[in-house]
Parts: structure tokens; C-alpha cells; sequence
């Protein structure tokens, strides 16, 4: 876990002001208690703004003077004021701090946290549903029994199991590492491939690597996708990768839809030859003239893979727990560094 210290940054934690730019959804969700019972015996000053109300957000800024700035998804781009970042510290309850926070800021020494890994285990658990929803075939039965008046098709499409299956995940990080932990149960064969990775963490989890992309695609009955975004995976998911996977094999990406040549992906659903479950999409939402939608070769969720009440409760404490190590100059945890900044979408 990333850990940056607090205590260079001049503030006056005496009278230290909280500027909480959330919509009503996201202030109930993170914070179920409410921010203005949170101090926790600090001396701190509180005023939340609604995004909607924030069209002078420049000068909302210049009078308030906030110490410490919150946000989430419907936070707006945060200005500079006369020529400074708007704040030390900007707290991010999500993932993403693209919309919120240009990258100078960082740069020039803002403090920038988010939820860090509070998400993983849930992004991996949303995998592991996906996966197990394809194997039975899901989509098909959804349509049979709610649409169709039916019970089971008249040619019923085999289902399978999880059990046994070679596995194979593509980048080996917080997420994917979770992952191999929930399979262990099913008795798979993990392979993985991350050139970014230690090779003690694949032994630490008893993951095997594969040398290469092609060999992991090639070989796996269900492909688990969990690489970061970057300028150079996107599109790594090529047409040919996809080719290579074994007739009826398996495609589940919960990391980001770039990643994947979403045309070739179509295809390869829609003829037949692979099954997906997809929480990401390389345009979203989906287009409402989408091959895949009503594909029954499809499970799909709309990138909501680590967005459940109690991950957002988590990730609300953590954002808390940085704020009053922040006042009270200490080490925070989950910090934001340019080169984790060029990774989000």
C-alpha cells in the first residue's frame, strides 16, 4: 500500500476546513453516518456542496480556503486558484481521479488519495460470478423462462462446471491476485501472465506463469482480464488473441474494455466459438444498436464490478481514516503518484 507523509505539507490543523463536493447518493453511501459526526474529536470545519451548485466553484474555493477537498464520481474538475492547486489534499472516495484532478496538480505536490485497494476482492468476486453465471449459461435460461414462456430450450445447451478447468489471467495485479485466491476451492489450473509482476507473488498464490500473451490465451478454457489501461495495453486483447482461444471457451473482462478489439470480440460471441461475461465495455454504455445486446452467449453487468453498499462503506472509513492521519500529520495511505495516474480511464 502506498504511503506518502503529511507532515511537510504546511497546514493549520487547528482550524482545518473539509470541503465535501458530493451529490446526496454518494454522501449517504460513503458515509452512511454522516461527515459532520466523523471528526472524531478534530477540530475541523465542514461545508458540503452539491455538484450541481458548483458553476463558481473557482470562487467557492478562493473564499472557503478548504484544507482538504472531497470527492467522488459526480465531483467536477477541480480549477487552480490563482495559479495554486485547490487544496493540500484532495480525498477521492472512488477509483478514478481523472475527471476530478488534472495530473499538474499532482505533479506540483497535491496530495491526492483514493480508494486504493479496499475494491479488489470485489472486482475479483464480480469475476468469479461472471464466470460461473457463463459456464450455466444464464442468459440462455433468462430468456427461456421470463421471455419466452418456456422452461428449457427444446435443445438445451450443455452446461459446465468451473471445476478442474485451466484458468488463465491476464495481469496479475490487486484484482487478479484476489482472484486466484477465490478459485482455489474449484481445483483449477491457474496460469497468469504479467511482465510488470514479481515472480514471487504468482509463488506466493501457487500461480504459474506463461511466457507469453499467446500462450495464456491459447490454452485457457476461461480467460480472466484484470490488466491496467495504459497507452501500451490498449487494444493488447487483439482479434488473433481472441482467435486462439479453444472453441467454447470462456472471456471475462472486469478490467477495462480498451483493452479488448470489441469488434472481434462481437464476432466470436455472436457466431458461437467464445462465451463472455463482460462488466466493461471499450464504449459506455453500450450502444443501444449493439450486436451484443440480447446476445445469449453474453452475461453482462454495466461496470458496476466493485460498486456494492459495503465496499462504499470501506471505502468511505479509509477516506476518513486518510483525512484524520492528514490533520494529524501522519502517513496516509492509497496516495495517487503520476505514473498511477496515467494508468486510470
Amino acid at each position: 500500500m502506498d504511503l506518502i507523509s503529511s507532515t511537510s505539507i504546511p497546514v493549520n490543523r487547528k482550524s482545518a476546513r473539509l470541503l465535501a463536493i458530493l451529490n446526496e447518493e454518494e454522501s449517504r453511501t460513503f458515509f452512511p453516518c454522516g461527515l459532520d459526526a466523523a471528526s472524531g474529536g478534530i477540530p475541523w470545519e465542514l461545508k458540503q456542496v452539491l455538484p450541481e451548485n458548483c458553476t463558481n466553484l473557482e470562487d467557492l474555493i478562493r473564499e472557503y480556503q478548504p484544507t482538504v477537498i472531497i470527492g467522488a464520481w459526480s465531483t467536477p474538475l477541480l480549477p487552480e486558484v490563482d495559479g495554486q492547486s485547490p487544496a493540500p489534499y484532495y480525498c477521492h472516495v472512488c477509483g478514478s481521479v481523472r475527471k476530478q484532478v488534472p495530473r499538474t496538480m499532482i505533479e506540483k505536490g497535491m496530495i491526492v488519495t483514493n480508494w486504493g485497494n479496499t475494491v479488489a476482492a470485489i472486482v475479483a468476486e464480480t469475476a468469479l460470478m461472471l464466470a460461473l453465471a457463463s459456464l450455466r449459461n444464464l442468459t440462455h435460461h433468462f430468456y427461456a423462462i421470463h421471455l419466452e414462456d418456456a422452461w428449457r430450450r427444446e435443445t438445451p445447451i450443455p452446461a459446465e462446471s468451473l471445476y478442474g478447468a485451466r484458468i488463465g489471467i491476464h495481469g496479475f495485479g490487486l484484482i487478479g491476485q484476489e482472484l486466484s485466491s477465490l478459485l482455489k476451492p474449484f481445483g483449477v489450473r491457474t496460469f497468469a501472465y504479467d511482465p510488470y509482476q514479481d515472480e514471487s507473488v504468482f509463488k506466493a498464490k501457487g500461480v504459474s506463469t506463461e511466457s507469453s500473451l499467446e500462450e495464456l490465451f491459447s490454452s485457457s478454457d476461461v480467460l480472466f482480464e484484470c490488466c491496467a489501461l495504459t497507452d501500451k495495453t490498449h487494444g493488447i486483447v487483439s482479434r488473433s488473441l481472441l482467435e486462439s482461444m479453444p472453441n467454447g471457451a470462456l472471456f471475462v473482462n472486469v478490467a477495462r474494455g480498451k483493452l479488448v478489439d470489441q469488434s472481434a470480440l462481437t464476432e466470436r460471441v455472436a457466431n458461437g466459438f467464445l462465451r463472455a461475461g463482460l462488466d466493461v465495455f471499450d464504449n459506455e454504455p453500450l450502444a443501444g444498436d449493439s450486436l451484443l445486446r440480447g446476445e445469449r452467449n453474453l452475461v453482462a453487468t454495466p461496470h458496476i464490478g466493485g460498486n456494492t453498499a459495503d465496499a462504499r462503506v470501506k471505502a468511505g472509513r479509509l477516506a476518513l481514516a486518510n483525512i484524520k492521519r492528514f490533520l494529524n500529520g501522519e502517513e496516509l495511505t492509497s496516495t495517487v503518484s503520476p505514473e498511477q495516474f496515467d494508468m486510470m480511464t
